[in-house]
């Protein structure tokens, strides 16, 4: 039987249980001796992972019309990989109606798994904020609607973790006879070790999960202050990222616990493995009906005692074996900690039967016998494909091409119809009670400055921009729009008077609502958004702040509500430059020369810095092998450890690995691979701290991405890796002597790169070690760095 498995991501690109639970669920096949193939949409090319054949390819990441939640675009990919297989199973909502319509149309038995329902039904999930989008309730009517009808109708069955989850989606409207409950089996691994007996066990209370207001961590720090303060030895630790980590430690400072509570970012799923080892209760407090809870099985094939919410798949999954409480309730779930952690005895109990059920009701084998019975009832019976071929073969699907034709045409469509007319609509409602003024004659005015650009290489590159504006308007009060991430850096640029963090890709109408407040509060003069992408929600912002000018680029419908729109050259041109002539060509800056002059790093984070590098060999080279998780700019493992330990052999030098929580296993994997000594920082330092160590060593070897715009601000030699990126408008922005590129130049259209589907095969790993070496030896010999 050939079975293939369509998902969002697969690993290495984790991002939560779901990906755990599908590599699980194929290598589990593939010891059954059944063929599996993966169809992810993370990536780009094709890998084997652990086995299995993983075919990687870009999927849609936004949603504007209620067709596109669909993922219509995504039809000629799932059509290509369906073909050859005997069935088809969806591991991801935001795939299934196209994998469903699709395994229809190739007359192939299908399955879906379904692993949430917030996706398409927000409105169900309590904690969980609805999506906003341009047609408000509309869209979301009728793209539930149109997804739920796709689904039902293309899919053999559906799969439910839980027989509440079961319920959940027959009020939704699924048919319960289509509806079939199996779920996730634990990682093997997990009962191949014995758990550790409850006296041997730190006093460690463990949270493993998204960090979001569905998750209820909020709940779970409130209990832990009430449980014990005089105790500092008992600590909570909480393993995972999300949109509400920093609303949450700001939380545990408020309650003064913060010296008590662990945040571990998010670890690798090994480390996580050995996190469980050592706790001695944990706690999954969440608000919303969880549809299973990986971590909740996790925790119970450990042999830990766990507490849960009365609510979701937690009462079926634990079943007598550990401790339930009402979602939100603060003085009963600190109540049941102290119990957990004062009766031995009951967790000893709770730890043994959790255990024993663990292994005995989702065990591998007898979830796995559920899953191949399903496709041996489905599937056909002759083990041949089911694909209608020949002059019957109707295309229910349309060529990729024509798609992407068909969507660009829709877009030409509104841009010369709708946007005109409201463009006119707009401009009677400024000239009437907005009233906009000639820029070039603006006397410090109140500034607001959308930077909701995605990363830090980005708020580096407007720095030039920023400071342009504080020569014009020494006297002006600056204030930037950022995204949580960046915010803090932002804070310490010196044309910057006030940061708002605003996080625009998980923002909720109630987020929306605060961010307005607040900005209406600045009552601003001008305001500024650096954007030219097509969506309206930060000029919608600006708009709403109250400006009376509004400044932003002429694109599509977004461009409808600034005051002074302008269209200017982006193509060729450097990020830098096209923020700074934005400013410049609407009449608000200088015109003098490009500064990049900022401060990034503190006292406190240079003294990191010092104490850090006090008796390293010089030259200090830092090195930044992560690339954002765009697998097309990053430069193999190998590589990077064969040029590092040629280094260390050559020059004798200092090595610092440096990166992002996120990058914290790719580091390991360089350090470990390494003959020579380096120190590996990835996670381990804030951006202030990350800035002041790169300020103070010789040299910074890296793709492309944003501790390269980092050592560019603060004139620190680079050598970096240019494959897979436009370097035209990304590459590092100053002399080519300080900042040189290693890249191999195939005469390709700058432009088209980001569009590429061979830009890591023909660019990124077609750089050698020798190739990148010998630049960054040549860079060192014309420096004269000194030891």
């Amino acid at each position: 039987m050939k079975v293939g498995i369509v998902t969002e991501r697969f690993p290495p690109n984790v991002k939560g249980g779901g990906e755990i639970s599908v590599s699980l669920l194929a290598q589990a096949l593939k010891r059954r001796g059944i063929d599996v193939e993966v169809l992810s949409f993370d990536g780009c090319g094709e890998d084997v992972h652990e086995g299995i054949r993983v075919r990687r390819t870009r999927g849609s990441q936004s949603f504007h019309f209620p067709v596109e939640k669909s993922n219509i675009f995504e039809y000629p990919k799932i059509r290509e990989f369906c073909r050859g297989k005997d069935l088809i199973h969806g591991y991801n909502m935001k795939y299934y109606p196209a994998t469903a319509h699709v395994s229809k149309a190739l007359g192939l038995s299908s399955v879906l798994t379904m692993t949430t329902y917030g996706f398409y039904y927000p409105q169900h999930v309590k904690g969980l904020k609805s999506p906003v989008t341009l047609l408000g309730g509309l869209h979301q009517r009728v793209s539930d609607a149109l997804c739920r009808r796709l689904i039902i109708a293309g899919a053999d069955v559906l799969v439910t973790l839980s027989a509440a989850q079961k319920r959940i989606y027959q009020e939704l409207g699924f048919p319960g006879e289509k509806i079939r409950v199996i779920p996730n089996f634990v990682d093997p691994s997990f009962l191949e070790r014995k758990p550790a007996t409850f006296n041997t066990r730190a006093r460690i209370i463990l949270y493993v999960g998204r960090l979001s207001s569905e998750k209820g961590v909020g709940t779970l720090i409130r209990a832990f202050a009430l449980v014990k303060p005089e105790d500092k030895d008992l600590k909570l630790v909480i393993v995972g990222t999300g949109p509400a980590a920093d609303e949450l430690q700001t939380l545990a400072a408020e309650l003064g616990v913060d010296e008590r509570v662990r945040f571990s970012g998010k670890l690798h799923y090994a480390e996580t493995k050995k996190t469980y080892e050592k706790a001695s209760v944990f706690v999954h407090p969440g608000l919303w009906p969880e549809p299973f809870g990986r971590t909740m099985l996790e925790a119970m094939a450990s042999g830990i005692p766990v507490i849960a919410t009365k609510t979701g798949s937690a009462p079926e999954l634990l079943a007598g074996c550990g401790l339930l409480f009402e979602p939100g309730d603060v003085e009963q779930l600190a109540s049941q900690i102290g119990l957990v952690l004062e009766d031995s005895e009951l967790a000893r109990n709770l730890s043994r039967d959790a255990r024993a059920r663990a292994e005995s009701e989702y065990g591998e084998e007898k979830v796995l016998n559920k899953m191949v019975d399903l496709y041996r009832e489905i599937a056909p019976k002759t083990g041949l494909v089911r694909v209608r071929t020949g002059p019957e073969d109707k295309p229910t699907v349309l060529a990729e091409g024509r798609l992407r034709e068909l969507r660009h045409v829709f877009g030409r469509l509104i841009d010369r119809t709708a946007v005109p007319v409201l463009r006119k609509v707009f401009d009677v409602y400024f000239r009437l009670f907005s009233k906009p003024q000639d820029l070039s004659k603006l006397q410090a005015p109140r500034i607001l400055f959308a930077m909701l650009t995605r990363g830090i290489g980005d708020a580096i590159l407007c720095t030039p921009a920023l400071n342009e504006l504080r020569r014009r308007f020494p006297d002006s009060h600056i204030t930037v729009l950022a995204i949580p991430y960046v915010s803090g850096l932002v804070s310490r640029f010196g044309s910057v008077d006030k940061v708002i963090s605003f996080n625009i890709e998980h923002a909720g109408t109630s987020d929306i609502y605060k961010v307005v407040r607040k900005l209406r509060i600045l009552k601003p003069d001008l305001a500024i958004d650096i954007l030219r992408d097509r969506s309206v929600l930060s000029p919608l912002i600006l708009f709403l702040s109250g400006a009376r000018d509004l400044v932003g680029f002429s694109v599509g419908l977004r461009s409808i509500f600034f005051s002074h729109r302008y269209s200017m050259r982006t193509t060729g041109v450097h990020f830098a430059d096209v923020v700074r002539n934005l400013v410049n060509g609407s009449g608000l800056g200088t015109g003098g020369r490009v500064d990049f002059e900022t401060e990034l790093a503190n006292e406190a984070d240079r003294e990191f810095a010092r104490s850090l590098l006090a008796g390293s060999s010089r030259p200090v080279i830092c090195v930044h092998p992560g690339s954002k998780g765009i697998r097309e700019r990053r430069w193999p493992e190998d590589r990077w450890c064969i040029v590092l330990d040629a280094l260390l052999v050559k020059y004798g030098c200092g090595i610092i690995i440096i990166g992002s929580k996120n990058e914290e296993r790719l580091c390991r994997a360089i350090q470990d691979g390494m003959k020579g000594e380096a120190v590996n920082l990835a996670g381990r330092c804030s951006l202030g701290q990350l800035a002041a160590v790169i300020a103070q060593s010789d040299m910074l070897l890296s793709s492309c991405s944003g501790p390269l715009h980092m050592a560019v601000a603060m004139g620190v030699p680079a050598v970096y890796i240019g494959g897979g990126v436009d370097l035209t408008k990304w590459g590092a922005y100053g002399s080519s002597k300080l900042h040189r590129v290693v890249f191999r130049d195939r005469s390709c259209r700058p432009e088209k790169c980001v569009v590429c589907r061979d830009r890591w095969e023909k660019c990124t790993d077609s750089i050698t070690p020798e190739a990148f070496l010998e630049v960054v030896s040549e860079t060192i010999d014309s420096l004269d760095f000194k030891g």
